[in-house]
């Protein structure tokens, strides 16, 4: 090989060696930065909140059967909340509102339930505890008259408090807590009904229901899907971000995945008019549910695992002072 032939070979060996150092050098580096980030997810933390006692007043729910105002499993399902609350909460009250778009005038039905040794602020935790008249969602244009179960809107949401109730009845929190059970949420456009009635009239009525202003709310909603993901939601964000904020960094120091450090889509739910109302309060709710509104949002589509992160998280928050 003449020197000019040599000079060549050499350079081409120069090349593919700087190539393949760099091609290691790139894998090494993903590999190190893979094993960054997973040293960087926190572990999760599991607290009391139990979990298999939360799903089964879940079952419950959906036992009784669609808890449309009005019918007899929406009945069952008031004495159910309250026979659980009798026995735990400090004090115990119902508020009655009228409801004007079904058969016959109907009287709505808010529960609020008191735990904690009064140090501090006041704070409220709620939940809507009716189902949705209609499936209008159902694939099955036959089906989308009949009632939906409601497993995931709206039974997990009670689970949720009524189980946070036997934890605060068993260890009072160091504030005040209310858990609230709103009715008659989810009979927007049906008839002449609009959504959110329950909590639209205890917002307009907060200060004859509560002895002390709440300092902050938080509502939580569709919270048991199997496949739970919470984003932050974009009022939420714009009306009460410090609320925001607190509650997605318990979620990280517990290390619920279940909770999203993004923002999500803006929805129209009862924490609107608390925050109307002056109460600074969020909505806690995984909205991308495929069986949403439909007479499949049964249990199977529910996870004992997503109403314990949200559980977790919500104790927590109730035991700062």
């Amino acid at each position: 090989m003449d020197t000019v032939g040599q000079a060549k070979e050499t350079a081409s060996m120069i090349r593919r060696s700087c190539v393949l150092f760099m091609l290691v050098s790139l894998l090494l580096l993903g590999c190190q930065q893979e094993s960054h980030n997973q040293k960087q997810l926190p572990t999760r933390v599991s607290g009391p909140f139990n979990a298999s006692r939360a799903f089964s007043h879940l079952v419950a729910q959906v036992n009784f059967g669609p808890r449309v105002p009005g019918t007899e499993a929406h009945r069952r399902c008031l004495d159910y909340i309250i026979h659980h609350l009798s026995s735990a909460a400090k004090s115990l009250q119902t508020q009655q509102f009228p409801i004007d778009c079904y058969d016959e005038p109907i009287k709505g039905t808010n529960i609020l339930a008191t735990f904690g040794n009064g140090a501090g602020e006041p704070i409220f935790y709620c939940c809507h505890w009716d189902t949705r008249p209609i499936a209008n969602k159902d694939p099955n244009p036959d089906n989308r008259y009949k009632p939906i179960p409601g497993a995931n809107d709206g039974a997990s949401g009670v689970a949720v408090l009524l189980e946070l109730a036997t934890l605060f009845h068993e260890k009072p929190p160091p504030r005040d807590v209310s858990l609230v059970f709103l009715d008659a949420e989810d009979s927007g456009d049906y008839r002449e009904c609009e959504f959110c009635i329950g909590s639209y009239y205890l917002a307009r009525n907060l200060d004859s229901v509560f002895s002390e202003r709440p300092s902050f709310g938080v509502l939580i909603d569709m919270i048991g899907d199997r496949d739970l993901s919470i984003p932050k939601e974009r009022y939420s964000v714009a009306l009460a971000p410090d609320v925001v904020n607190s509650v997605w960094a318990i979620a990280r120091r517990l290390g619920c995945s279940q909770f999203k450090d993004e923002i999500g889509p803006s929805v129209f739910d009862d924490h609107i008019w608390f925050n109307r109302a002056g109460v600074p309060t969020i909505d806690i709710i995984d909205f991308d549910y495929p069986v949403w509104h439909t007479l499949q949002d049964n249990v199977d589509h529910c996870s004992k695992e997503s109403l314990k992160a949200v559980g977790d998280v919500l104790y927590a928050l109730a035991s700062e002072k």
